[in-house]
Parts: C-alpha cells; sequence; structure tokens
C-alpha cells in the first residue's frame, strides 16, 4: 500500500481530521482544561458537489479538498474558524465559499458522505 501522500489529490484531509478530533477528546477524557473545543472536518470538491468527511477513494478523485478547525469556547458561541488547509485547483472565492457558509456542518445539520450541493450554493 502506497503511503498517504501519495494517494489522490486531497489524500490525508479526512484523515488530519480525525486525528485533531481525537487528540482534542483525548485531551478532555484526560481532564485537561482547554480554553475551547476544536473540531475538525473535511471536504472534498468533485465537480460542483461538495462531499463531507470523504472517503480516501472520493479524495482520489477530487478537484480540491479542503480541511477546516473550527474552535468552540462556550454553548452560545459560534466558533471561530482557526485554521484552514486546501489542496487542488481551486480559487480564493470558492474557499472563501465553504468556512463561513458550510458552518452547518459543524453542528451536525448534515450527515457524513452527504453532498452538500454546488460550491456556490
Amino acid at each position: 500500500m502506497p503511503p498517504p501522500s501519495s494517494v489522490g489529490l486531497a489524500s490525508g484531509l479526512a484523515e488530519r481530521s480525525a486525528l485533531i478530533n481525537a487528540a482534542i477528546l483525548a485531551l478532555m477524557d484526560a481532564g485537561i482544561e482547554c480554553e475551547g473545543v476544536l473540531v475538525a472536518v473535511s471536504l472534498a470538491r468533485v465537480g460542483d458537489e461538495l462531499l463531507l468527511d470523504p472517503t480516501p477513494e472520493e479524495e482520489a478523485s477530487a478537484d480540491s479538498g479542503h480541511g477546516f478547525v473550527f474552535c468552540f469556547k462556550g454553548r452560545a458561541s459560534e466558533p471561530d474558524c482557526v485554521g484552514i488547509e486546501t489542496v487542488g485547483s481551486f480559487n480564493e472565492e470558492e474557499v472563501s465559499l465553504l468556512a463561513p457558509s458550510r458552518i452547518g456542518f459543524v453542528r451536525g445539520e448534515s450527515r457524513a458522505g452527504q453532498s452538500l450541493g454546488g460550491v456556490g450554493g
């Protein structure tokens, strides 16, 4: 099996999101106090469709891949986007449309692997 860095265009974004989520959960489980809770998500753009939490196969066929890390600092607060990683073919407008307008998927309003519609949608 080839190393993750050699498989697909957006390879590893979903795995990195899972690792970030696992790390923050491990800190919480250990009772380590944090100023906020990080939540990482990944998206793959295949044509005009955005896929949340893409599989390795979906990442391999993606035109671009995007990883976002949000920090929640309380129940009522809106999260801050504290990290973005993008790879592949995209423009600045497409990326700017992703993070703020897709915050609903962080709050559980979409299911993993579900299409989120067109990039500008």
